[in-house]
C-alpha cells in the first residue's frame, strides 16, 4: 500500500511538471502568435491571401490603409474590385498563370482607393494551398515614390534626347584612340556626314592638319580639359571649316581614362567676322596714321607761317614803338608807345606758346629729347606746375611718327593734369627698352600727376584722351589710364620702337 502511494505521488508530480511546461509552451505560443499578428498587420507592405476564385481570404491592416477602407470589409471581396480597370486583364492572366504553373510571379499595377485616388504598387505573388484549396499570397509594395522618380527621369531623358537631337553644335564621344562612339544628328548640317557615316571612324581622319589633333591631345593629357581649341575639320565637300573644340577626359570606375566627350562648334562665321574686324581695324589705324601725318604737316606749315609772318609783323611794331618812345616830344605818346612795346612782348610770348603747341621747332631741329625738355620747362614757367622729366635711352633715334606721338602724349597729359586734375606736380618718364629675350624693342611712356583724378565721363568722352589712345593704337601700341579720385592719374603707353609696316601716302 505504501509503495502504491509513493508511485501515485511521483506520478502526480510528473503531471504537474508537464502541466507547467504546457502552460509555458502555450504562453510562448500566444506571444509568438501576437508577435506574428503585429508583424503581419503592421508590416511596411500590404499582405493579402486570395482564393482560386479571386476572392480575398485575409488581408493585413497595411493593405486596408493603402486602399482607404476598414479591414473588415475586405474578406470575401474580389481583389479585382480594387484594381484599376486598365490593369484588370493583366491581373487575371497572372492569376491563371500562377495557378497553372505553381510559380512565383511579379506585376506592377494600379490600385483604386476608396476616396477615388490611385496608388502604384508591385504585386509579389506566391501560389499556396490553404485548407486544401489553391490560393495566392501577395505582398503589395507601394511604389508611388519610385514611379515619380522614374517619371521625372523619363522627362529628363526626353528633354536630353530632344536637346541632343536638335542641338546646333556637334556633341560627340570617342574612346581613348579617338574612335567615335556617339555623335549628335547635327553632324549632318555641320559636316555633311550622317551619323552612321562617322561613328566608328577616327577623329583624326577629319582634321585638315593632324598636328592640331596632336596638340589638342597634349593639352587634354596635361589639363584633362580643353576649351575653345581652334582646329580645321574637313567637310564632306572637301573644304575645311573653322571649328572650336571643347572636351574633357572621361574616367572609368577605377579613375583610369576611358574616353573623351566634347562639343564641336562651327566658328567659320565668327572667324570671318574677326578677320573682317581685324582688317577694318588695320585700315582704320592706317587712316588715323595718315590723318596724323596730314595734321602734323598742316601744323608745321601753320607754325612756320605764324613764325615768319606774325614774327616779322610784331618785330616791325616793336621797332616803331621803340622809335616813338625815344623820339616823341609828347609824354602821353611816349607812354602809349611803351604800352605798345609791352603788348608786343606779350604777343611774342603768346605766339611762342602757340607755336610750341602747334609744332615745336626743337622737335625738327634738335630732336625729341630737347623738345620734351623745352615743353616741360614751358609748363613749369607758364602754369606754375612742378614738372620732372626722365629720359632713359636714345629717344632721338626714333622716327618722326613715333617722336610726334610721344610729344603729343606728354603734351596732352600735361594739359589734362592741369585742366581736369588740378594737379601741381607731374612726373614724366620716357624709356627705351632694347630687344631682349625675344621681346621686341619698345618705348615706354609714363605720365603721373597728383591731381584729383578724372571723372568717368571725362575718361570715356574726352577727345584728348581718345586722341592719345588712337595715336598709340595707330602705331601698334597699348594705352592704359589708371585714375583714383583725389589721388591723381597714371597714363602708361607702350609703343614698338620700330615699325616696318608700309604706309600709304596721304
Amino acid at each position: 500500500m505504501s509503495k502504491t502511494s509513493d508511485e501515485l505521488r511521483t506520478h502526480q508530480i510528473e503531471l504537474e511538471m508537464q502541466n507547467d511546461e504546457l502552460r509555458l509552451a502555450e504562453q510562448a505560443l500566444t506571444e509568438a502568435h501576437d508577435r506574428f499578428a503585429d508583424l503581419y498587420d503592421f508590416a511596411p507592405v500590404g499582405y493579402v491571401t486570395v482564393g482560386d476564385k479571386g476572392l480575398i481570404m485575409q488581408a493585413n491592416l497595411t493593405l486596408a490603409g493603402m486602399l482607404g477602407v476598414d479591414r473588415s470589409m475586405l474578406p470575401g471581396q474580389p481583389l479585382m474590385r480594387f484594381i484599376a480597370q486598365e490593369d484588370n486583364n493583366h491581373w487575371y492572366l497572372l492569376m491563371l498563370s500562377m495557378l497553372k504553373h505553381d510559380r512565383r510571379e511579379s506585376l506592377e499595377l494600379v490600385l483604386k482607393r476608396a476616396d477615388g485616388g490611385c496608388i502604384h504598387v508591385q504585386f509579389d505573388c506566391l501560389p499556396v494551398s490553404k485548407d486544401g484549396e489553391a490560393a495566392v499570397r501577395i505582398a503589395i509594395t507601394d511604389i508611388c515614390a519610385r514611379k515619380a522618380v522614374e517619371a521625372t527621369l523619363e522627362r529628363y531623358v526626353a528633354q536630353s534626347r530632344a536637346l541632343f537631337e536638335n542641338m546646333i553644335d556637334i556633341y560627340y564621344k570617342a574612346d581613348m584612340d579617338g574612335r567615335l562612339e556617339v555623335i549628335s544628328p547635327s553632324c549632318l548640317a555641320q559636316t555633311g556626314y550622317r551619323q552612321e557615316e562617322v561613328v566608328g571612324r577616327l577623329m583624326v581622319e577629319f582634321y585638315a592638319d593632324p598636328a592640331r589633333r596632336d596638340a589638342l591631345l597634349r593639352e587634354l593629357d596635361d589639363k584633362g580639359v580643353v576649351n575653345d581649341f581652334e582646329v580645321e575639320l574637313i567637310h564632306k565637300d572637301g573644304l575645311p571649316r573653322c571649328t572650336s573644340v571643347t572636351a574633357h577626359i572621361l574616367a572609368d570606375k577605377d579613375g583610369r581614362p576611358s574616353g573623351m566627350e566634347g562639343i564641336l562648334r562651327n566658328i567659320s562665321v565668327r572667324k570671318w567676322a574677326e578677320n573682317a574686324r581685324d582688317t577694318l581695324l588695320q585700315e582704320n589705324r592706317l587712316l588715323v596714321r595718315q590723318l596724323m601725318q596730314v595734321q602734323e604737316e598742316e601744323r608745321r606749315m601753320l607754325a612756320r607761317d605764324l613764325h615768319d609772318e606774325m614774327g616779322q609783323l610784331l618785330t616791325s611794331i616793336d621797332v616803331r614803338a621803340e622809335y616813338i618812345a625815344k623820339h616823341a616830344d609828347d609824354a602821353g605818346i611816349r607812354a602809349i608807345a611803351e604800352e605798345i612795346k609791352r603788348d608786343t612782348s606779350a604777343s611774342f610770348d603768346a605766339g611762342h606758346a602757340m607755336l610750341l603747341r602747334l609744332r615745336p621747332a626743337a622737335l625738327d631741329t634738335l630732336g625729341l629729347a630737347a623738345a620734351l625738355t623745352e615743353l616741360i620747362g614751358s609748363w613749369q614757367k607758364q602754369a606754375g606746375m612742378k614738372c620732372s622729366l626722365r629720359i632713359d635711352g636714345e629717344i632721338d633715334a626714333l622716327d618722326e611718327m613715333h617722336a610726334i606721338a610721344i610729344y603729343r602724349l606728354v603734351q596732352e597729359g600735361l594739359t589734362n593734369a592741369r585742366r581736369h586734375g588740378k594737379a601741381d606736380c607731374v612726373e614724366v618718364i620716357v624709356r627705351c627698352v632694347l630687344l631682349h629675350a625675344g621681346r621686341p624693342a619698345q618705348v615706354q611712356v609714363e605720365i603721373s600727376d597728383n591731381g584729383k583724378g578724372l571723372h568717368v565721363e571725362t575718361v570715356s568722352k574726352g577727345m584728348g584722351i581718345i586722341g592719345m589712345r588712337e595715336r598709340v593704337h595707330a602705331l601698334g601700341g597699348t594705352f592704359s589710364l589708371t585714375h583714383v579720385p583725389m589721388d591723381g592719374v597714371r597714363i602708361e603707353a607702350v609703343l614698338p620702337a620700330a615699325d616696318d609696316r608700309k604706309e600709304s601716302q596721304p
